[in-house]
């Protein structure tokens, strides 16, 4: 439900000097990080990516079954670390309805996105296609999910 009474967007500036923005549900969230900026529709969208060596989120409540404990660090693209505390299955419900279960995906509170892991999905015996600012993903002739690139972002 959107609330008309709040500001689409406010600047604040935080104790290290770094600009925030805050936004409504529905609005685009962009999130900046030193000198990369991440975009996504809202705080439940997923972000393929082809550089990650597993599915990662930071919300626990999307996991379906979960199995808490110390499971080591993810080292960020920025060098900086997470801890793992948790890995699970989420099942994601795709835009063309079909549902897509991701398995062993870690839970790590730092990250700032859900990632999907390009190379699992390949192990896992799904066809990835990137090319024409699209991205689709197959298994057999069942078209399982569909993307657009914005921003250089599945």
């Amino acid at each position: 439900m959107k609330n008309d009474n709040v500001d689409k967007q406010e600047k604040k500036n935080d104790e290290n000097g770094n600009h925030v923005a805050t936004t409504t549900a529905n609005d685009l969230i962009i999130v900046y990080d030193e000198n990369l900026i991440n975009v996504a529709c809202d705080d439940s969208t997923w972000v393929v990516d082809s550089g990650v060596s597993f599915h990662v989120t930071y919300r626990k409540n999307f996991f379906s079954s979960y199995t808490p404990g110390d499971f080591g660090e993810l080292k960020m693209r920025n060098n900086d670390t997470s801890k793992v505390i948790g890995i699970g299955t989420v099942c994601l419900k795709t835009s063309n309805g079909t549902k897509l279960i991701l398995k062993n995906v870690r839970h790590a509170p730092n990250i700032r996105l859900h990632l999907i892991s390009a190379s699992v999905l390949d192990y896992n015996g799904y066809f990835n296609t990137f090319g024409g600012a699209q991205w689709k993903l197959t298994k057999s002739s069942l078209v399982v999910a569909c993307g657009i690139n914005f921003s250089g972002m599945y």
